[in-house]
């Protein structure tokens, strides 16, 4: 079965091609910074500090998206974007502590 509008799927595979494209970027990106950062923390455990954070990478990638799919059986999509701006805010809330914690540490 053909659709009507074909040059409509094809804008929007081109739209969803753009956006996976992007969203991969964003990925290899933060994952590369992190990695910069805690190989740092101690160059002569490097495989050990790898693991752990592989695995925490991991583990919270499989839990994010339990969440996500909890969060769309029990509300839709208004929920999975609630749930998705709650984990987005405590990040930020997250970084703001530790920032803080991080500027008393270096002044004391």
């Amino acid at each position: 079965m053909g659709t009507p509008l074909p040059w409509w799927d094809l804008s929007n595979s081109l739209a969803y091609i753009l956006g996976y494209g992007l969203i991969s970027f964003g990925l290899a990106v933060v994952h590369t910074s992190n990695q910069n950062i805690i190989f740092r923390l101690r160059p002569d455990a490097k495989s050990r500090i790898n693991s752990i954070y592989m695995t925490a990478y991991f583990t919270g990638g499989a839990c994010g998206s339990a969440l996500g799919v909890y969060a769309w059986h029990h509300g839709g999509w208004a929920m999975t974007c609630i749930v998705g701006l709650s984990l987005v805010l405590g990040a930020v809330v997250f970084s703001f502590l530790d920032r803080l914690y991080t500027n008393k540490m270096q002044a004391a």
